[in-house]
């Protein structure tokens, strides 16, 4: 028994992930189902293990309380027909009851309407019954005369249906009572999976829109910056340009990976980093401090890219120098991200040093606005509350010393593949 309930402005580009993101939620759609369905099938395997043990049992029972009922009364030598008429007695009602009673639960439950299945049991059960006590009265002979118990009597048959329909009504139910609970069991189980698959869904929807928000929020913003120095310093947009390409082709790289490791991030972030210090030259200074024992921690896609856009945008000084440091580190099972900048533009402002228990809470508090992060900083909270819930946290604001800090905690996860380049 088995019982289980773009816009138009997309690109070319755009379209082949669409297509190769619904080619994959396909094919993982058809691997949930196949496993679905061994997972279905395993459960109605093991119920019905235990529903036959439960009868064998039964069998073990019933012979030994009418043999000791025999010794009682003087008979010795009753334990083969004992054994014969009990497992006869038992055999039968289950395999009626697995080829009968079954189909009827299955097609009028008491879950859905108690009042037909009610009705249902009323003309099943004497049928079932009957059946029973035939089967007995037909299967019994034979078996005493194949291992030579003599002669077997059943009796009139009219009586042994009356006799035997008290003790059938009693397992009747217990067997109705046992499948009507798996079935419910199954379809609670059935609707938190599809609740849990729902929310899944739901989320990896969010994240894939979070990060094509993040895509053209960058892009615009470096053709406005390579614009912006064309006329100034033509070379320096000419390399921009060559930047922005190689970035661009890395970042396509990442399509439809919402984590990667963080030595890809910060050969990203270097792509990006490039493309930055075309424009600013030596005045633009970033420090990266990374322990080489957390370049294969996961972390989200361009996690780091647009709070370094942040940092360069808000931490330049009117003369154009600025300083960024980029810090990553383990704690135990935390791994910690710092993004660091001199408060150049924002110092006096009226910016609040924020600090948040969760990334939920800051989100919440809007600091990504407030900060100047715009797009970027409360997309990536968003995201690593989609990914990580509670267990990730965010602060950013002042550190006392003039400098702004974004600090990001997140559980520490290593990549599966060793293939992780040394960034």
């Amino acid at each position: 028994m088995s019982d289980g309930a773009g816009s138009s402005g997309a690109t070319a580009g755009s379209g082949r992930s669409s297509g190769a993101t619904a080619a994959g939620a396909r094919s993982a759609g058809a691997l949930g189902d196949d496993q679905r369905g061994r997972g279905r099938r395993n459960e109605d395997a093991l119920f019905w293990s235990v529903a036959l043990a439960f009868a064998l049992v039964t069998v073990l029972l019933r012979v030994a309380y009418v043999t000791l009922n025999d010794v009682a009364n003087g008979q010795l030598d009753t334990l083969p027909v004992r054994v014969v008429e009990e497992s006869t007695g038992v055999l039968t009602a289950a395999l009626l009851f697995v080829l009968a009673v079954a189909p009827v639960i299955r097609r009028f439950s008491f879950r859905e309407n108690w009042r037909r299945a009610l009705a249902a049991h009323a003309v099943a059960f004497p049928i079932v019954t009957v059946a029973h006590t035939l089967l007995m009265a037909f299967t019994r002979p034979p078996l005493f005369e194949l291992f030579n118990l003599g002669e077997y009597h059943y009796g009139p048959l009219g009586v042994r249906m009356l006799m035997e329909a008290p003790n059938d009504l009693i397992f009747y139910s217990l067997f109705v009572a046992a499948l009507e609970w798996y079935r419910g069991m199954r379809a609670r189980a059935v609707r938190e999976r599809r609740a849990l698959e729902l929310e899944r869904e739901l989320a990896a929807s969010e994240l894939a829109n979070l990060r094509l928000q993040l895509q053209p929020h960058f892009l615009f913003n470096a053709l406005n910056t390579i614009a912006s120095t064309t006329w100034e310093d033509p070379s320096a947009a000419d390399a921009m340009i060559g930047h922005l390409s190689e970035l661009l082709r890395h970042a396509l790289g990442t399509e439809g990976r919402d984590e990667l490791p963080l030595a890809e991030e910060l050969e990203l972030l270097d792509h990006y980093l490039a493309l930055a210090r075309a424009r600013f030259g030596e005045r633009l200074t970033v420090r990266m401090d990374v322990q080489d024992s957390v370049r294969k921690a996961m972390v989200p896609t361009l996690l780091l890219q647009p709070l370094v856009e942040n940092a360069i945008r808000h931490g330049v000084a009117p003369d154009g120098s600025g300083d960024v440091v980029v810090s990553a580190a383990r704690d135990g099972g935390v791994l910690r991200l710092v993004v660091e900048n001199r408060l150049a533009s924002v110092a006096g402002s009226g910016v609040d040093s924020v600090a948040g228990s969760g990334a939920g809470s800051v989100a919440g508090s809007g600091i990504g606005s407030r900060a100047g992060g715009g797009v970027g900083l409360s997309t990536t909270v968003r995201r690593l509350t989609l990914l990580h819930g509670s267990r990730a946290t965010v602060e950013a604001g002042e550190n006392g010393n003039g400098r702004w800090c974004v600090r990001i905690e997140l559980p520490f996860r290593e990549a599966l593949s060793d293939r992780v380049e040394q960034g």
